[in-house]
């Protein structure tokens, strides 16, 4: 499957592998597969401190916080330039927000000894912000891309 074919794939709310194929997918200076992949591995960072298993040491202000990661620099930076006016866009800022805000509550849960509470918000509304994150990325790329 194709760079592009993987992005259309996601953008319409299926699931897919990431592609074998090299390279990057950048547009307005991201690289929107790279930021896809890192927010879908923040689940199993996460994981690992529920568990127990983490070798990192995460702050809850600093997860929490929107404009720290790569992604939300450049939404606040370049792709604000770029797609500000764009409707996908305002909404990946939005729904961005709110799974930091989530991963910091998951983070604050688990680092307090409350695993059961921080797993349900985990596979609750952190998975869903989550996942409207990757869908986001993969549609302001697929419609932008030229």
């Amino acid at each position: 499957m194709g760079m592009l074919d993987w992005f259309k794939q996601i953008a319409g709310g299926r699931e897919a592998a990431l592609p074998d194929e090299e390279g990057s997918a950048e547009l307005a200076g991201l690289d929107f597969k790279t930021a896809i992949d890192a927010h879908m591995k923040w689940k199993v960072r996460l994981e690992a401190v529920i568990d127990g298993r983490s070798e990192e040491t995460l702050e809850v202000a600093v997860v929490s916080c929107d404009n720290r990661c790569t992604l939300g620099q450049w939404l606040e930076g370049a792709g604000h330039d770029t797609f500000g006016a764009d409707a996908v866009f305002g909404e990946l800022v939005e729904r961005h927000r709110d799974f930091h805000r989530e991963a910091g509550a998951v983070l604050e849960l688990a680092q307090a000894g409350n695993r059961e509470a921080a797993l349900k918000l985990l596979r609750g509304d952190y998975y869903r912000n989550s996942e409207r994150v990757k869908v986001l990325l993969a549609r302001l790329y697929a419609e932008h891309q030229t």
